[in-house]
This record gives structure tokens, sequence and C-alpha cells, in this order.
């Protein structure tokens, strides 16, 4: 596997890393953040097997309980800002709305006031099939869509519940593919042509297999993996004059990574590998197919390949993250060998975290 150097990541990845110490710790905020920040990305497009791609990634962190699967959620302080951002224009519409509506009440004044959209780029893991697809109808590609959970159960009891079930929804939001619901009360129709999510989750192996169920369902291949166990040892919990204030820290970045939105926030931008790149990453999943098609899963295959896909979405992320340390705004950009270098590192982390899952699932439900 290749050892990827942590000082190499664009800077912006550098500045939060650079405040734990353990390689543990660094993976799971480089995985997390990486896949965070991937639903920011609403106007960058790639190329892959022949079909455009986003690069919103989904991405489960699996530890046991108490072994500090909660740092993903620094993901989400970094990117409170641009919440924030929508979700006061939102409020702030919503209620201009209800008010023309209560003036207007009982008279006949021409068309009726149109309910503008509820955009915000957090979307809550408690959250119906049909409500999540008027969330993403709502931003469409001027808002973020971005679910971030620190307990997989949260959405494992929401996709199971009477109204929820959206594991297909999530299958096809994964490609970009046209997600639609109708309802025969008032004739409702709702399509979303080209639908972005980015997920970030974590919880205790028992609670993956619970959102998951089997590798049969195709949403477990969809997902990047990270699996660790924590330290087995007591940390000095005291204050010091030496420690980092973490939660300090991400609160003096949030306005960096709301630049970062902002930086692509009202332009098209295309990707694409080198040739060189593209070499690399066909031999590299061919080499890992010959070696898994020993094994006798059949599911392997299959997340072997996505992965592939994966890796492509992780360079996208982490060349718009580097187009924007050096402030270049080209209408296309090109992967640097360095943070190509470091998808496939992340991507080989994932890929044998998710096989090391995939060995404990039931095959059938």
């Amino acid at each position: 596997m290749i050892i990827s150097n942590h000082l190499e990541y664009p800077r912006i990845l550098r500045n939060i890393a650079n405040a734990v110490n353990s390689t543990e710790e660094r993976t799971l905020l480089h995985l997390s953040v990486v896949s965070a920040c991937s639903g920011l990305f609403t106007h960058l497009r790639g190329t892959y097997h022949q079909r455009e791609i986003s690069p919103n990634l989904f991405f489960i962190a699996s530890a046991p309980p108490a072994s500090g699967k909660g740092l993903l959620m620094a993901s989400r302080t970094l990117l409170k800002k641009v919440h924030d951002h929508f979700a006061v224009d939102s409020k702030e519409k919503l209620t201009i709305y209800k008010q023309k509506v209560t003036t207007r009440k009982g008279k006949n004044s021409g068309q009726p006031e149109v309910k503008p959209p509820f955009r915000v780029a957090f979307i809550p893991g408690n959250c119906t099939n049909s409500k999540l697809i008027q969330h993403l109808s709502d931003n469409s590609e001027s808002c973020p869509s971005i679910l971030i959970e620190s307990e997989v159960d949260t959405l494992a009891n929401a996709n199971r519940s009477d109204f929820g079930g959206f594991s297909d929804l999530l299958r096809k939001t994964f490609h970009n593919e046209p997600i639609s619901y109708t309802r025969k009360l008032n004739d409702e129709f709702l399509e979303v042509e080209k639908p972005k999510l980015s997920i970030v989750l974590s919880g205790t192996p028992n609670q993956i297999h619970r959102l998951i169920g089997t590798p049969e369902d195709g949403l477990f291949s969809r997902f990047m993996f990270y699996c660790f166990k924590g330290k087995i040892e007591w940390e000095d919990v005291s204050p010091s004059l030496n420690s980092v204030n973490f939660e300090g820290l991400l609160n003096s970045l949030k306005d960096e990574y709301f630049k970062l939105w902002k930086f692509y926030s009202e332009r098209d931008v295309s990707f694409d590998l080198t040739k060189e790149q593209w070499q690399d990453l066909n031999q590299t999943f061919k080499e890992e197919l010959s070696d898994i098609s020993k094994t006798g899963n059949p599911y392997s295959v299959g997340i072997i390949k996505r992965h592939g896909l994966i890796m492509f979405k992780i360079c996208m992320v982490l060349t718009a993250m580097r187009m924007f340390d050096l402030n270049i705004q080209d209408k296309q950009i090109i992967c640097e060998d360095k943070d190509f270098n470091i998808a496939k590192h992340l991507v080989l982390i994932s890929l044998d975290s998710s096989l090391d899952i995939l060995a404990q699932m039931p095959l059938e439900t």
C-alpha cells in the first residue's frame, strides 16, 4: 500500500489534521472531511466509465463504543457556516411567504403566493423518503446536500420506518441518477434529475448491519469504510497549557471552508486525470479484482469495482481543494500526482475495511 505523508495533503486539510497525533485519528479526519466536503462542489463534473459524475461520497467510520468515532463530527463544525448561510436565508424567506399568505387570506388577488424552496446544507438523518427527495429538490445545484450523523442508528431507524425505506434512493443518488415520488393527495409529483448527496456516518459494526442488512442490497458497496479499534489506554483529560483547543481550532477554520465552497459555487468546472493516472487506476483495480476472485464471496467484486469510482471521486475533491489553495480558477482542473497518490492511499484503506466488514456480514437476510 502507498504510504501517504499527511504533509502532502492540501493545506486546508493539513490545518486540521496537524491537531491530532495518532495515525488513526488523522486517517479518520481525512476520510470524514473529504467525504463531507465532497458535497460542496455542486458544479464540479468528471467523466468515469463514459458517465458524467459528481464528487459526492458516502462514508462510515466503524469502531467499538468510546473509541473516538465522534471525531468525524469535526466536519460538521467546519461546514456549519455554509449551512447557516442557507438556513438563515431560507427562514427569512419562509417568514415573508407566511406573512403574505396571511395578508391575502380571504382576498381574491390573482395568483397565489409560491412557497420558496427551503434550502439547508445539513440534511438530518431522521428523515422520510419523500422529505429527503424534497430536500434534494429544494437544494438543487444552489446548495450543498450533506448528511452527517454521529450514530448510524439515526439513519438506520429512518430507513426501516413505514415512511422511510430509502435504500434504493441512496443507491440512485450515489450515481446522480433521477429520483422521484408521486402522491395521490393533491396530485403531488416531485422529481430530481441529478440528485447530489454526501453522507458521513459513524457507528459500531452491529449498527452498520442494521442500516444495510446484507451486501446483496447494493448500498454497502457504495460506501467507504474505515475500521479501527481506538486506543485501549486512559488519556490525560485534564486541561494543559500544551494541549490544543480542538473545538477552538475548528471554529477558527469555518471561514476557510466557507471560502472553499464559495470558490466553486457559481462556476462550472470539469475534472480529469492524466493518461498515466488512468493507466495506474485501471491497473490497480484489475490487480485487486484478480486477487479477490479467489475468495469466493460474490459481493467482493462489486465492492472493488465501486472503489475505482470512489477513488476517482476522492481525486476530484483533493484536486478542488488544491486549486483553492493555489487560487487557480481554471474551467478544467487536472489531478496532480500527489493528490492521485493520496486518493489511492485512502481508497485502499477503505477497500481493506470494506472487505473486513463484508466477511462478517450475512450473505442473506
